[in-house]
């Protein structure tokens, strides 16, 4: 009997086991509990579905997946039902369908933006401990008729009603969330934050990880936030972006658990995250969710394994910071910051509070074969200065310190240089020593940071930059001639004075002497003379006038009038017309005049030998003259006949007239007087008779010179030189040789001379016409039928 009832129970239990999940059956099977979940109903939601035709396909799908039997038997739910045209892919897999269905009955008037409904699609261990379903959202349309979205279907009809559940008709079929890294993924505006979480491999945490939530950035945000070298230094090696950066998005992610935003509190509160500091989050009365500052625009977006906020800020943990390392990195100088930590001088762009102003060159511009450890401090100005705070043709000091400055900064100039722009905008361009500037500076901290187009060159060898310059030619030969090149390259922090070459030709025949082998004595004082003992910039020369000394103790005087500077010096000012060159020694300033150092003794004597003037002072010797070459304190003027001017003249045969030599020496001698001018008339040493009269030369300019009482122009002397020496006289070099007295007859015959050859070339011009005449007219008669009348 008892064998016979439990046989007649079998087919129950065969047949239990084929409509039934087994999963369902056996849970029902181990646990009481579970079994209160289930509700005999007259009307299941089965039933509702099967009685409309518009869910032929869910059912099918719910026959498929073998979840009949259990929404049978569930109650109190929220079953959301796709419509037919909703499949478009038919093989619906079972926690699809388990996402439709809400573990409670919600009627569509309970529905509220926003609002986070709990399904019967359970994944705990992606979202927490616990059985724990998948969220869905929904979210209510803009505009006068509000349209209900529950995920990404909308709402067609509300409130189907069976007696284990509430229907509500939907036009899709739900989609299940995907992992957090494809749901951040597949919005654009998170695209710069999935670069960053890709970047520093927290992608695989995000996709594959448990229980995340996300407050992420929209691109705006970290956009707004960090400037674009701070961006770009993120997403590099130099100077720790990438672990910057890892520490940056480490803040924006908490994994202890799901932080739906309906569990975050009124008021303040703090959410602890990956990298440690905590976020703080505000909660206020609008319902309204700020973190750090940032307003949540978008609220649980729902992730497999979490949820997503997007906040319109960024929340930068303190262990970032920014220092010029790290700007540099960012304004691609990488290159440069290397340089900086090769040659030890991070404490430049690592230190925040010391004020400093950097000099980098972008990689693109960056000279290896330039830079050294010289070099680099030359990119370091101490002191910040803005752009405002620069003048055009200004020095700043910079952190090179050299032997050869004494240990004093070498300075750099600036050029500053406003241009109107055709956008009717007016911009300043700033150059450091010639080299532009590639932006806006970047101010860091206490810091400022100028981008060069250029690797700048420390100053160099102050004779390397003379041999550049043409105007300079005849000063590089003065220093070799004086043999003073290694005073001039190795002297220590000293200001050079360089003359023109048109300098040097205003001393006339000086010039000659003072770079002949005899004359380098005299060359030595006059270089040293062109030195001062420190260096001195024209922004440091004050108005007036002020005294300074140069290499050999002789003191000299500069004149500040306005922005002119000159140099006093013994016949007026030698103005500066190239200021500030910056040499690896100091400063060289270029001149218009030559100095001539107070004790320079500049002779007749000198300057003759100079100019190679042989038998003039040979002259002097025959005439016992000679003590006029030595240094009178007397000025005279003497008049130097070149040598082609004396191989004119038979100074061999006039040798045997001692008397005559000495006469025609004194001719050419007057004592000191002033400047020659048209007509002055001059006395000689030969007698105060014995005249020279000064006369314009019109075809070749400058000044003849004759002798009074001579009226031929073959005994004019052309002036083609003039060197003065030190008490006030000078030598005139002249063409040709004034010839002390004339034979009258010799003087009649010439001008007879003169006076017969042109009157016969009169009568040659005036016969030599008239025949041509004669002949002319007689061709003209022929050709016009004359023939002359026959004697």
């Amino acid at each position: 009997m008892k064998l016979t009832g439990r046989l007649s129970l079998l087919p129950i239990f065969i047949l239990l086991f084929i409509l039934s999940p087994p999963s369902l059956l056996f849970d029902s099977l181990r646990s009481p509990q579970a079994r209160s979940d289930f509700a005999e109903a007259t009307k299941t939601i089965i039933d509702v579905l099967s009685s409309d035709e518009r869910f032929t396909k869910l059912i099918q799908s719910l026959q498929r997946t073998q979840l009949i039997y259990y929404v049978n038997h569930l109650k109190s739910v929220t079953f959301f039902a796709p419509v037919n045209e909703a499949f478009e892919n038919p093989f619906i897999t079972k926690e699809t369908m388990l996402y439709h269905i809400c573990q409670q009955e919600i009627k569509g008037e309970e529905l509220y933006d926003g609002q986070l409904l709990t399904t019967l699609y359970k994944i705990s261990d992606k979202l927490g401990e616990g059985e724990i379903g998948q969220k869905e959202r929904v979210d209510f349309s803009d505009g006068d008729e509000r349209e209900i979205y529950i995920g990404n279907a909308k709402i067609l009809e509300k409130n189907l009603q069976a007696d284990n559940g509430i229907i509500h008709v939907i036009d899709k079929v739900l989609e299940v969330p995907m992992d957090a890294l494809t749901t951040l993924s597949s919005l654009d505006q998170l695209r710069l934050f999935v670069k960053y979480l890709r970047m520093t491999r927290l992608s695989d945490h995000i996709e594959n990880g448990n229980h995340i939530t996300v407050f992420v950035p929209t691109n705006d945000a970290i956009n707004h936030q960090f400037k674009s070298y701070e961006k770009e230094y993120f997403v590099g090696e130099c100077g720790g972006g990438l672990r910057d950066l890892d520490l940056l998005a480490k803040h924006q992610l908490h994994s202890d658990n799901v932080i739906y935003s309906s569990s975050i509190e009124r008021g303040s509160s703090k959410i602890e995250t990956e990298q440690g500091e905590p976020l703080d989050v505000e909660r206020d009365e609008g319902n309204n969710i700020r973190v750090a500052n940032g307003l949540i625009t978008l609220k649980d977006l729902l992730a497999e394994n979490g949820v997503i906020h997007v906040v319109s800020n960024i929340s930068a943990p303190r262990e970032i910071f920014f220092n010029a390392h790290k700007y540099l990195c960012g304004l691609r100088a990488t290159k440069m910051v290397a340089a900086f930590l090769k040659y030890d001088h991070k404490h430049y762009i690592e230190n925040l509070t010391a004020p400093y102003t950097i000099l980098a060159p972008q990689n693109e511009y960056y000279d290896d074969s330039v830079m050294g450890r010289e070099a680099s401090t030359y990119h370091i100005i101490e002191g910040k200065y803005k752009v405002t705070d620069l003048k055009d043709n200004m020095f700043v000091k910079t952190e090179l310190k050299t032997k050869k400055l004494l240990n004093h900064r070498q300075r750099t100039k600036v050029s500053v240089n406003p241009k109107w722009e055709s956008d009717g905008v007016t911009r300043v361009y700033v150059r450091f020593n010639g080299v532009s500037v590639m932006g806006e500076p970047v101010e860091i901290g206490n810091s400022i940071i100028y981008i060069l187009s250029k690797t700048l060159s420390p100053p160099g060898d102050v004779m390397a930059f003379a041999m550049r310059e043409k105007q300079l030619s005849a000063f590089v030969s003065a220093v070799y001639a004086s043999d003073m090149l290694p005073t001039v390259q190795t002297s220590e922090w000293v200001t050079i004075f360089a003359p023109t070459n048109n300098a040097f030709v205003k001393l006339g025949l000086l010039t000659s002497y003072l770079l002949h082998p005899d004359g380098r004595d005299d060359l030595r004082d006059v270089v040293e003379y062109h030195m001062l003992n420190e260096s001195v910039y024209t922004e440091d020369i004050p108005q007036g006038e002020s005294s300074y000394w140069t290499i050999d103790g002789a003191s000299l005087k500069m004149i500040r009038d306005g922005d002119k500077i000159s140099v006093k010096i013994a016949n007026g000012t030698a103005t500066i017309v190239q200021s500030d060159v910056l040499t690896s020694t100091g400063v060289l300033h270029v001149v218009e005049s030559v100095q001539l150092p107070p004790t320079l003794h500049i002779t007749l004597g000198k300057i003759l030998k100079g100019i190679g003037a042989n038998t003039m002072m040979e002259l002097f010797k025959i005439a016992n003259l000679s003590e006029i070459l030595d240094d009178p304190m007397e000025p005279f003027i003497v008049l130097s006949p070149t040598e082609d001017a004396f191989k004119k003249i038979n100074i061999t045969k006039m040798s045997s007239d001692p008397e005559l030599l000495s006469r025609l020496l004194r001719l050419h001698i007057i004592p000191a007087t002033d400047d020659l001018v048209e007509g002055a008339e001059f006395p000689t040493l030969l007698s105060n008779n014995a005249k020279l009269v000064v006369r314009r030369n019109i075809l070749h300019g400058g000044y003849d010179i004759e002798v009074k009482g001579y009226y031929s122009l073959i005994d004019r002397a052309r002036i083609t030189g003039t060197g003065r020496t030190w008490n006030g006289g000078a030598v005139y070099e002249i063409d040709k040789v004034l010839l002390p007295e004339h034979n009258s007859a010799q003087v009649g015959m010439m001008f007879f001379g003169l006076i017969v050859g042109t009157l016969l070339v009169a009568v040659f011009i005036t016969t030599g016409g008239g025949l041509g005449y004669h002949h002319y007219r007689q061709y003209q008669r022929r050709r016009a039928g004359y023939e002359p009348i026959s004697s």
